[in-house]
């Protein structure tokens, strides 16, 4: 993507593209300004092809874990 975009804007850097991308696609992806909860809600909705896991809390960290149901099988 970055030698077609900078084949017409050659100044443009592969770190602003990069962003502008990310940026851009924020929509598909970011359901919360929380990170960890942004990402369980995007596993979520994936329910069919994701396994989230209940773990024990640990105290001052936050985590989450899933698997991919077509790899484990």
């Amino acid at each position: 993507m970055v030698g077609k975009v900078q084949a017409f804007y050659p100044d443009v850097t592969s770190n602003q593209i990069h962003c502008a991308r990310m940026e851009m696609s924020e929509i598909f992806w970011k359901k919360d300004h929380i990170l960890l909860l942004s990402v369980e809600l995007l596993l979520m909705e994936h329910e069919d092809d994701v396994d989230l896991f209940q773990i024990a809390k640990v105290k001052g960290i936050e985590l989450l874990c899933w698997g991919m149901k077509r790899i484990a099988h």
